[in-house]
């Protein structure tokens, strides 16, 4: 991703609100994938670790286009990162 290419160079600092507003921007436009892929590379090359509402905005988005199957992998993934479930979304 180009953005996070131009923060790296000009040692931008990034917090959880920058990333949850980018989480939601490419969410809403439909680029799960790539939400997802800015939550790993944030949490390998910043100081910052994905929290449970950046990976809500991404499950709430793939039930509402009915992709369950990929919220299910989302959800587990969670797990994995040991963020538990909010079932409550």
């Amino acid at each position: 991703m180009k953005i996070w290419r131009i923060v790296d160079e000009k040692k931008v600092n990034v917090n959880h609100t920058c990333v949850m507003l980018r989480i939601q921007v490419l969410c809403k436009g439909g680029y799960l994938e790539e939400a997802f892929d800015l939550l790993d590379i944030v949490g390998k090359n910043h100081d910052i670790h994905p929290i449970l509402p950046m990976y809500n905005n991404l499950v709430r988005e793939c039930v509402q286009r009915r992709s369950l199957d990929q919220a299910s992998q989302f959800y587990d993934l969670m797990e994995d990162h040991v963020l538990g479930k909010n079932e409550g979304i």
